[in-house]
Parts: structure tokens; sequence; C-alpha cells
């Protein structure tokens, strides 16, 4: 017999936050990340990341993502080859960022995403 479906709510999922260290997080204020990577994944990754307000800066993986609830500005840094480009991110933004983009994350209210990676 086939495995049984599996139901997980996006938004009430909990996830247990963790400061981000420097030279990631830019600002004053207290910023944190939570991760939850679906088990079971068919092909690369697949999970929920969330983002307290403040600001961080990061280096990219190649993913998509699903932004499901909070708002945030995604500053793509011109470096390597990529443009500069500045993103408003809101519930329903889907977002396609490639490996080795620089960006800065700064969270209005908090941001979590839906992501699938390679």
């Amino acid at each position: 017999m086939r495995p049984a479906a599996t139901a997980h709510n996006a938004l009430d999922l909990p996830l247990t936050h963790h400061p981000v260290e420097p030279p990631q997080c830019l600002g004053e204020e207290p910023t944190t990340t939570a991760l939850y990577e679906l088990p079971d994944a068919p092909a690369g990754a697949i999970g929920l990341w969330e983002m307290s307000v403040g600001a961080m800066q990061d280096v990219e993986d190649d993913e998509y993502f699903l932004v499901i609830a909070g708002t945030a500005t995604l500053k793509v840094l011109a470096s390597h080859g990529f443009a500069a480009q500045e993103l408003e991110l809101s519930p329903g933004s889907l977002i396609r960022l490639h490996g080795g983009m620089r960006t800065h994350w700064q969270v209005h209210t908090t941001l979590r995403k839906l992501y699938l990676s390679r």
C-alpha cells in the first residue's frame, strides 16, 4: 500500500528562530531566522524560511520562493554579473534567485516564504 498524503499548514507550522550572526546582521535590531525543511522532498530542498523584522545580508542559493506572510524589501546587489534590483515582497510574491547573488533583506513585518532550491 502507498503512503498516506500528508498535510501541513504553512502559516501555523512552528519554527525555531536563531539570531543572525555578524557579519550577516545589518542594523541594530535583533534579527532572527528560522528554517524547516520538508521531509522526503522529491528533488532538492523544499521548506519554510522565516525572518523577523530587521536587516541582513546573504549570498543566495539557486531557488524559487513564494512569500506566504509578511513584507520586506529585497535588494539584489550588482556583483558577479548580476544587475542591481530592488524588489518589494508581500504575500503572493513569487521570486527566482540565482546561486551567488548577493542580497540585502530588510524585513518590515515577519516574513515567511516557501522555497524550492536545487
